[in-house]
């Protein structure tokens, strides 16, 4: 498996993550570390050699009014609304993340094929304008 970012709750599980693999690319929304629901954001030929714009508004919270909402190239593809930790503060890390790697190697008897993930313009704000202010 391997996820291109996460939302991850200081000293313990990540809360959404986004996984890519042979069927596409996902978000998969976890609570107590298992999943609870995947939804498709794009298919492997719209993220294979292609620039994509993902936007994430959230509100991070314990309570009811919690929220994720994510866009893909201008169009919502994931829209949740609830708790979104158990009440720990939430960070955003990125990049290559790989699990089973020790796996992939005894199957294939061989080291895993290099990947490339470029990631431009990764910005956060209090608003929306101050996220996508100067876009090139």
């Amino acid at each position: 498996k391997q996820y291109l970012g996460q939302f991850h709750q200081i000293n313990s599980w990540p809360t959404l993550m986004f996984r890519f693999g042979s069927r596409g690319y996902y978000a998969i929304r976890q609570w107590d570390g298992s999943m609870v629901d995947r939804t498709k954001l794009l298919g492997v030929n719209e993220m294979l050699g292609k620039w994509n714009d993902i936007l994430i508004h959230i509100n991070s919270t314990s309570k009811d009014n919690g929220f994720y909402k994510v866009w893909v190239n201008g169009k919502l593809k994931y829209d949740y609304k609830g708790k979104t930790t158990e009440g720990n503060k939430s960070y955003f890390k990125f990049g290559i993340y790989r699990s089973k790697v020790s796996i992939y190697k005894q199957i294939h008897k061989k080291d895993i094929p290099i990947q490339v993930v470029y990631f431009d313009e990764v910005r956060a704000g209090k608003k929306k304008e101050d996220v996508i202010k100067n876009l090139k």
